[in-house]
């Protein structure tokens, strides 16, 4: 099935734009690999009447996975809620705001992000470039039941970003 991913990605982003992301994703240096969720969402995490919290619906998730991407998932879907992108379908300005250090969503991102890639040990240049993976393997996963031209509105922002 990944042929038919690469095909798609191919055709909504171009040569130009791949070899940009192959290019960014070379840089990453990672020390160490995490389990990761992959669709760690607000909908997914159950609160008990105690106050324990769980994390449910782990058909996705790898046990050898990248860190800091479900964390960005997380954020940035919390921040769609907030600022009404689900409704409008404005995910780029959404996102764009979110990556913000000056905006409200964007100065949460940012102290969350920075506490647990330092808790890590992630380097700094390595998060923008994790962000547009975290994007990236989301809009080539087979079983995304939402329309994928979402993740690619995040993919083109990120771009922007490596002008």
């Amino acid at each position: 099935m990944l042929g038919k991913n690469v095909v798609s990605l191919h055709t909504r982003l171009g040569n130009e734009k791949l070899n940009k992301i192959e290019r960014i994703l070379r840089s990453i240096r990672l020390k160490f690999l995490v389990c990761e969720h992959r669709d760690f969402g607000p909908w997914n995490i159950h609160i008990e009447n105690d106050g324990s919290i769980g994390v449910v619906d782990w058909v996705d998730a790898r046990p050898y996975g990248l860190p800091l991407l479900d964390l960005v998932y997380f954020l940035a879907n919390t921040t769609f809620h907030h600022d009404g992108a689900w409704e409008t379908g404005d995910f780029s300005a959404s996102y764009s705001a979110f990556l913000d250090p000056d905006s409200y969503t964007g100065k949460h991102f940012h102290k969350c992000i920075s506490v647990y890639a330092s808790s890590l040990g992630i380097a700094p240049e390595d998060i923008g470039p994790l962000r547009l993976l975290c994007w990236l393997i989301q809009a080539t996963e087979e079983n995304v039941s939402i329309n994928k031209g979402f993740f690619f509105q995040l993919i083109e922002v990120e771009l922007e970003r490596y002008a």
